[in-house]
């Protein structure tokens, strides 16, 4: 368990401390499309790369990712419809990050009992959450 101040860039620095070591492709979703679109910009100048590239994000129709994208942020709605339509085999990541759990939606209950279930399938997957 892990302790961090509000504000403390817990969305932006864990994945990329993640990245370092090798443990990709990593998904981070977050509640808010503004977040998910600021954060991914944020990380993508921090490593100095074009979005899309090695860091991306998905929101309801806009996309900008690819296949090796390494770090990919997305609302847990975009996740949960991915769900619905490639089943678990959506959950291709190595480690999956439900951050702000306690701003609680439809979306992000299901997401998490779906990606709970999925933990007790694959062991290679890790789940990382943090609230305030």
């Amino acid at each position: 368990c892990f302790s961090f101040p509000l504000f403390a860039g817990k969305s932006s620095q864990i994945p990329q401390f993640l990245l370092e070591e090798n443990m990709t492709p990593i998904l981070c979703t977050l509640p808010r499309r503004f977040a998910v679109v600021s954060v991914a910009k944020m990380v993508a100048k921090a490593r100095n790369c074009q979005l899309g590239e090695e860091v991306g994000y998905h929101i309801g129709h806009s996309r900008h990712l690819s296949a090796s994208s390494e770090i990919v942020f997305k609302t847990a709605g975009v996740l949960l419809d991915e769900m619905q339509e490639k089943g678990l085999t959506a959950l291709k990541y190595k480690v999956i990050i439900l951050d702000e759990v306690h701003e609680r939606s439809v979306e992000s209950d299901l997401v998490l009992v779906s990606v709970k279930q999925f933990l007790l399938k694959n062991n290679d997957l890790r789940l990382a959450s943090w609230f305030c």
